[in-house]
C-alpha cells in the first residue's frame, strides 16, 4: 500500500483488491492455492540459496591491521654487477605500525 501510496497510484479499486480475503480465493479453487504455496516455497529456497552463498563467499576475515604488522614480507632488489649481470638481494622485513 505505501509503494502505491507514495506513488501516488493508489485508489478505492485497488485497495480492495490488494486488501481482498485470501480464504475466499483458495477456498473454491484448492489447486491455485497448492500453486500459490508452492510458489512461496520455492521462493524461500532459492533465498536461503542465494543467502547462503553470499555467507560463504563473505565467510574469509579480513586482514586487521595486527595481522598484517606481524606479517614477515620478503622484498626483491636487484644489483648491477660488472654493468652487465644483474643480481637479486632478498630483503625479510617485519613491518610495525
Amino acid at each position: 500500500m505505501g509503494v502505491l501510496d507514495g506513488n501516488g497510484l493508489n485508489n478505492s479499486e485497488r485497495t480492495s483488491f490488494v486488501k481482498q480475503d485470501t480464504k475466499s480465493i483458495f477456498k473454491n479453487n484448492p489447486i491455485l492455492r497448492k500453486f500459490a504455496n508452492t510458489l512461496t516455497d520455492i521462493g524461500g529456497y532459492a533465498n536461503a540459496i542465494i543467502q547462503s552463498t553470499d555467507l560463504h563467499r563473505n565467510s574469509k576475515p579480513k586482514p586487521t591491521l595486527t595481522d598484517i604488522s606481524a606479517t614477515p614480507t620478503t622484498t626483491t632488489t636487484p644489483t648491477t654487477l660488472n654493468n652487465t649481470e644483474t643480481k637479486t638481494e632478498e630483503k625479510k622485513s617485519n613491518i610495525e605500525l
